[in-house]
């Protein structure tokens, strides 16, 4: 079973009578996708990504990016089926590939996220498949730098592991 790291918000005990210590998007991922555009945000928070193989190891990140990766695919594809008025269900889609691409490390695939979320009750339906194709070079750039990152990681915990 593979352990999902504990992402600390802005204190780490909760205040009395709540459940959780406020979330502050802004101080867990790095970033506002609020308020930033998706061309300003960096593809890849090498930070982000060297957090989580801190906490759970460089070949259980690995594995646990595949699956994201795999499962954001799935959601692309269910977007592109998707018809315009079908708002809640892009809003959805939409909204889990920018939280998860947020706690991942990639800031630019969740900000194109995000401002397909926030648009999902407004947009015209010949803006659409732009918003998709926008989502889609996201994706696919996250993927590549991503990929090549953890490649370089994992030759680095291979060769350390060689040497003793």
């Amino acid at each position: 079973m593979i352990s999902i790291p504990k992402i600390a918000g802005p204190s780490a005990e909760p205040e009395p009578g709540r459940l959780s210590a406020p979330f502050n998007r802004l101080d867990t991922f790095g970033y506002d996708a609020r308020e930033q555009s998706a061309d300003a945000c960096a593809v890849i928070d090498t930070e982000a990504v060297d957090d989580l193989i801190a906490e759970v190891g460089a070949v259980a990140t690995a594995e646990m990016l595949t699956v994201y990766l795999l499962e954001t695919e799935r959601r692309l594809a269910i977007l592109r089926a998707l018809p315009v008025d079908r708002s809640d269900a892009i809003h959805l889609q939409a909204h889990t590939i920018k939280g998860s691409s947020g706690i991942f490390g990639l800031p630019r695939l969740a900000a194109t996220a995000g401002a397909l979320e926030r648009s999902a009750l407004t947009v015209a339906a010949r803006d659409y498949p732009l918003r998709l194709e926008e989502l889609d070079a996201a994706y696919a750039a996250s993927k590549h730098v991503l990929s090549a990152y953890l490649e370089n990681v994992l030759r680095g915990v291979a060769r350390a592991a060689a040497r003793g």
